[in-house]
């Protein structure tokens, strides 16, 4: 009997025959969590809303994307407010907010927090200035203070950034210096994260408020700009994870309470639930904010 006809060798290809019609391969056989799934879930899933959390959102979708290859998921920017009227008007299936929700939001959308972020004030990398206070903040954005030389810095004219309309970090920079946004004077209207920053990095005269994940990023990066401390608390992401850093803030995925097909509310809640999985807390992480893993410690101010 030749090799190829011996017992050994047919019952071998006989197994591979049936492997083969079965369906298997040899992935198979060794699942790993990085497996796409067979749990049908298909379908597309549009987020829109604040640049904060759009990074983290967007690499969420792809790990979410390789596990079920028959999802799309679209992630737009916009601004937290966008994201919270797209959601309630049905035009998002999620809303990215980087603010707690209001009232009259909170009646009709429900919120998971995926992680926490701060907002940081941040100069020049080149700015001699090592910290501000509350009240220094609230003189310089009131137009009252205009010379860093006020508040130790150079001689030198005070090129102030502030936040466009709807942004989230606009709002809460104004509770907390007690100001009203109309009462602002700006050299600089920024819209998205990174708009914030460029401003700073292309004038070392600029002060800016933004993400403190984002400038804590951009400075690791290599990027020449500083985060202030505020009143003697460090801008980190440590002292967000903390609860010592004033100016901490959820960054939040807020869903429609109705209206929802069932098909879209399973997919919504699946990506919802992945989110927040310690699997991927790398991700927030990563991109320097607080993983909410359902213990964090930091309150709204």
């Amino acid at each position: 009997m030749s090799p190829i006809t011996s017992p050994n060798k047919l019952c071998l290809l006989l197994a591979v025959v049936l492997l083969i019609s079965s369906g298997c391969n040899v992935g198979d056989l060794s699942e790993n969590s990085s497996q796409p799934t067979n749990d049908g879930l298909s379908g597309q899933l549009t987020l829109t809303g604040s640049s904060t959390i759009a990074p983290v959102a967007e690499e969420i979708a792809k790990r979410f994307e390789k596990l079920h290859p028959d999802v799309r998921i679209n992630v737009q920017t916009g601004g937290s407010s966008r994201g919270i009227r797209d959601a309630k008007k049905g035009a998002a299936d999620i809303g990215m907010t980087s603010r707690d929700l209001k009232p009259d939001e909170s009646s009709d959308l429900n919120p998971t927090i995926i992680a926490w972020d701060g907002v940081a004030f941040v100069t020049h990398r080149d700015n001699p200035i090592t910290e501000i206070t509350q009240d220094q903040l609230r003189q310089i954005y009131l137009g009252k203070i205009k010379n860093w030389k006020t508040v130790g810095g150079a001689d030198e004219r005070i090129v102030v950034s502030n936040r466009a309309a709807g942004r989230s970090e606009l709002d809460l920079v104004c509770k907390f210096l007690k100001i009203e946004p109309g009462d602002i004077q700006a050299d600089i209207i920024d819209g998205e994260t990174q708009q914030s920053l460029k401003s700073v990095i292309n004038n070392r005269k600029a002060i800016t408020y933004t993400s403190v994940g984002a400038a804590q990023d951009a400075a690791l990066r290599g990027e020449p700009l500083k985060l202030l401390p505020l009143d003697g608390i460090e801008a980190s992401s440590a002292t967000v994870q903390s609860g010592k850093f004033p100016l901490a803030r959820p960054l939040i995925m807020a869903v429609k309470k109705e209206g929802l097909s069932v098909d879209k509310t399973n997919l919504v809640n699946a990506f919802l639930e992945f989110s927040t999985k310690p699997d991927v807390a790398d991700v927030a992480t990563g991109l320097g904010f607080v993983p909410d893993l359902g213990d964090s410690k930091n309150k709204q101010q």
